[in-house]
């Protein structure tokens, strides 16, 4: 972990935040009983800051109260770079962010129905269970948060989209697609493909993995090693840990599209 007395301005520097009472980074820099943690002062991907912040006026503070607390782990939004959440708010948090940009891209692009095709779950560790969508440790989630994960995997992000259908509007879902850092999912980029040209297509498949943003910072928290000192900072890390790959396949549908009868009855059944 790199220590940083005030906060970065690159976003890339602070991907990963560590928030630590200043009494416990100081005791894990210092104190012989520590010191082999001493080495995760030093890793770069992660940054860490003490509490209470020396910048509390800080928008990025200010922006995320309530994140930003003692002895948390906090993760960057892809789609956001001032945006971060407690790890485990990630995992309900930015899904939903990336769903409602890809709808709004599917509406830029003229779309009459968004619809789930299917959905694909990767298992990152068999001794887990999984629940809506993912692994985690048992008893990790209060009834709080099971209600909330049931909100956003099963009354959200499954939910099918119907429009009016238009003329694709391409510079706009590039916009939208810019503004939330979906430039490097070639899933999003195969979307927009679709639309271009004379000869448009009336149908797409897009497979929208969930975690794949954040796969990168999920990994880093699951590599930390911190001592008995740093309360339920252990806890945190299991629950990257415990992370599983989530993938949806959606059916997106343009004016012209005549499903057939088979899929007409396929569909009212489902």
């Amino acid at each position: 972990m790199t220590y940083y007395p005030e906060i970065p301005e690159n976003p890339n520097l602070r991907q990963v935040i560590l928030i630590l009472p200043k009494a416990t980074r100081e005791a894990i820099a210092y104190e012989k009983k520590y010191k082999k943690f001493n080495s995760l002062i030093n890793n770069e991907q992660v940054c860490v800051l003490d509490y209470p912040f020396l910048e509390e006026n800080h928008n990025l503070i200010k922006n995320n109260v309530d994140s930003f607390t003692p002895n948390n782990l906090v993760i960057q939004n892809p789609l956001n770079h001032d945006n971060y959440a407690k790890v485990i708010d990630t995992v309900t948090d930015f899904p939903l962010a990336k769903w409602n940009a890809f709808t709004k891209i599917c509406q830029e692009l003229g779309a009459t129905k968004v619809r789930v095709r299917y959905k694909h779950l990767t298992r990152l560790k068999e001794r887990k269970y999984f629940f809506f969508g993912f692994i985690s440790p048992i008893g990790f989630f209060s009834d709080e948060e099971k209600r909330k994960l049931k909100k956003t995997f099963l009354l959200e992000i499954r939910i099918d989209k119907e429009y009016n259908g238009s003329e694709p509007n391409i510079d706009k879902a590039i916009n939208i697609v810019s503004q939330n850092n979906l430039d490097k999912d070639p899933h999003i980029e195969g979307l927009i493909n679709d639309r271009e040209g004379n000869n448009l297509v009336k149908i797409s498949y897009v497979k929208l993995e969930f975690f794949r943003e954040i796969s990168s910072s999920f990994k880093t928290v699951s590599s930390l090693v911190v001592p008995d000192i740093c309360t339920g900072l252990r806890e945190q890390v299991e629950f990257a840990k415990a992370l599983r790959k989530f993938t949806i396949e959606y059916e997106v549908q343009y004016p012209g599209y005549e499903p057939s009868m088979f899929k007409k009855i396929t569909e009212q059944v489902l």
